[in-house]
């Protein structure tokens, strides 16, 4: 009940509104329902007093008010009413099913929205401790099992529940101790069932959750890691553990599904025999005629009723399955989230001094030995800084916190003296440009990878141009059939590594930078290539300030400063001529 109020709570209004049309309609669905029920006794009295006089019973006595005094005329008169009440009854069971399906649909866009902001707005040290496969098992996969083994089986509880407390109110003003007996006898059939099947519900509930992360990861693995996974002929071991996982996973949906779908034919053929056997006992009755309508009625609310017992269970059977999921979705759905927008406006930081840390520690999550520890430096404006030292020394952590995405777990970092904090952290991050050695690059134009996250229609063709000259890769780009056109491929596979670098570079440029960050920028690029492109950056604007991460002396050279880091530790500071 805890995830339910969690979901309603992060409901829009407009869902919400939606959620209670569905409401009244199965209200309204309900009592016609009760109405069809209602009608049936004193139809089949009418229609077996053939012209007996009827005038005696209440319903003649009101349609004779009505000006119906013929018995003919009143028997047409319940037949066309009952005929009426039972096209309203299923025009409006339509109506629910379809308010259901919008509903459940509704609900599952925006927890799957919700569910992806929450993700894009996680801090970046979450998104590197976490797997990115299990994100995406998570909105793909796993909402949809909530959908449909929560969300939905909720719904046709709530429809189906009303329809059922209705009728099961009226036949116990109608004949109370026959329906006691009666609903007694179906819940102790459904109460046996339950018993049973509890525990493999709650089994087979987890081994869903756990193979659908599973089969998720060796998807993301297999897309991911083609290239090695050919060159090592490694297909038949991924393919062996898919299937493995997935004949695991699909193995549970069976169980789940067959003991849903089960009780609905033991409790039918239970109830079946018992109406047999009462039937039988009651034929050799003198009064058997008379009793008939009461047969009648009973028979339509055992029809209306049983279908609606079998979806209770069924719907209570795929929520108690679905629960560790369940569990998942609602955790991801209340984590924290930071307070700022999508949209929100802010105002770029005016960067003027220095970048300065003072005895900064920062300890990776679920790691016992810093990464770095009591670094102190102080980066001017305007200066061209480069960082060196073996791989794993903390390079590339020591650019994650100057950039904003880490915190330091203790010590301070200050911009113009001023701390990064959240208020301030979008201003400062608007300001600075990262060339990482692996470029992201997503399966559009080469103008759209450059120009990221900016509209088509956009995109300023001039800057484009410019910053793509800087990076030495407008003569490859004007040489193609498309030209700024050109698709990249998924990750750029279509541009060879150079390209891909050449393209990061030029994103960087385009973003026009107070502070441009290269973090083994130039790897995959010949010496020629990488020195006309530091020079033509270094030549753009003495208002640039540049932090340069490279193993390559040739990539230094034009520093006015050269930071040693050893073993997370700043070792030396080099002020060049």
């Amino acid at each position: 009940m805890k995830n339910i109020i969690s979901i309603w709570q992060v409901l829009s209004g407009k869902v919400k509104q939606k959620f209670f049309i569905f409401f009244s309609l199965s209200v309204a669905s309900a009592l016609a329902d009760v109405l069809v029920v209602g009608m049936t006794a004193p139809l089949l009295t009418l229609m077996m007093s053939g012209n007996q006089s009827t005038a005696e019973s209440p319903i003649s006595l009101i349609l004779n008010n009505l000006g119906l005094s013929n018995s003919g005329e009143i028997t047409l008169f319940m037949a066309m009413f009952f005929v009426i009440i039972l096209t309203v009854s299923g025009i409006l069971r339509v109506a629910v099913a379809l308010a259901q399906q919008i509903v459940t649909q509704g609900i599952g866009t925006e927890l799957s929205t919700k569910i992806f902001r929450n993700s894009l707005y996680q801090s970046y040290a979450s998104h590197i401790s976490n797997n990115s496969s299990d994100f995406i098992s998570l909105v793909t996969t796993k909402l949809n099992v909530v959908i449909n083994t929560i969300i939905s089986p909720a719904l046709s509880i709530l429809s189906s529940g009303l329809t059922s407390i209705g009728i099961l109110i009226f036949m116990l003003f109608y004949s109370p101790v026959f329906t006691i007996v009666a609903i007694l006898f179906v819940l102790l059939n459904y109460l046996l069932i339950t018993g049973f099947v509890r525990r493999a519900l709650a089994r087979d509930g987890l081994i869903v959750a756990q193979e659908t992360k599973q089969a998720s990861r060796l998807l993301t693995e297999a897309s991911g890691g083609i290239r090695e996974i050919t060159l090592d002929n490694l297909q038949e071991l991924y393919l062996k553990s898919f299937r493995r996982s997935d004949t695991s996973l699909r193995q549970a949906y069976v169980r789940m599904n067959t003991i849903a779908i089960t009780p609905r034919y033991l409790v039918e053929t239970s109830v079946l025999v018992v109406l047999t056997l009462l039937g039988y006992s009651l034929s050799n009755d003198k009064n058997f005629a008379a009793m008939i309508p009461s047969i009648g009625i009973v028979g339509l609310a055992a029809l209306k009723l049983l279908p609606s017992f079998q979806l209770i269970y069924t719907s209570w059977s795929r929520i108690r399955g679905g629960q560790v999921v369940f569990g998942e979705v609602v955790d991801h759905l209340i984590s924290r989230t930071p307070t700022r927008g999508h949209c929100e406006k802010y105002k770029l930081f005016t960067f003027r001094d220095s970048i300065e840390l003072s005895n900064v520690t920062f300890f990776h999550k679920n790691s016992s030995r810093p990464t770095l520890s009591n670094i102190s430096l102080q980066i001017r404006f305007g200066q061209r800084v480069g960082i060196v030292g073996k791989s794993g020394c903390g390079k590339s952590t020591l650019l994650d916190l100057i950039m904003g995405l880490l915190e330091p777990s203790s010590g301070k970092l200050l911009v113009d003296g001023k701390h990064l904090v959240e208020k301030n952290l979008r201003s400062w991050q608007g300001i600075v440009s990262h060339v990482p050695q692996s470029i992201f690059l997503v399966d559009a134009s080469v103008a759209e990878n450059i120009a990221f996250g900016v509209p088509s229609a956009d995109i300023d063709l001039e800057r484009l141009i410019a910053v793509c000259r800087h990076a030495n890769i407008l003569n490859d780009i004007q040489a193609w059939t498309e030209g700024f056109n050109t698709r990249v491929g998924e990750r750029g596979i279509l541009l060879s590594g150079g390209l891909r670098q050449r393209v990061g570079i030029a994103r960087a440029l385009y973003k026009n930078p107070t502070v441009l960050i290269m973090d083994e920028a130039t790897s995959a690029l010949d010496l020629t290539t990488e020195e006309q492109i530091i020079a033509d950056i270094n030549s753009m604007s003495d208002g640039m300030t540049i932090i340069v991460v490279s193993h390559r002396p040739s990539s230094l050279k034009h520093c006015d400063q050269i930071l040693q880091l050893h073993a997370g530790k700043l070792r030396n500071s080099q002020v060049l001529p």
